[in-house]
């Protein structure tokens, strides 16, 4: 656009930055951990709506299930379970 003019706004509450995050890191993982696949576990720093979505976006390139959650409160880090 020439003017600057706000076209759009996407409402979304975040969800497509949170999509495109979690899709940015299974990518950096496939690209930067080759032996991903026979991972053991996988350690998630966070127990939020973004550790979510890295999760399910991981769950897609490696065979690993077992998932090592570190946050700030425990209820949160329990839901993991």
């Amino acid at each position: 656009q020439r003017t600057g003019k706000l076209a759009v706004l996407l409402l979304d509450d975040g969800l497509l930055t949170e999509i495109r995050t979690a899709a940015a890191g299974a990518l950096a993982a496939k690209m930067f951990a080759p032996t991903l696949k026979a991972t053991d576990s996988v350690g998630m720093l966070g127990s939020g709506i973004q550790a979510r979505f890295q999760l399910r976006y991981l769950a897609h390139v490696t065979d690993c299930r077992n998932v090592l959650v570190w946050g700030r409160t425990e209820e949160k880090v329990n839901k993991y379970k």
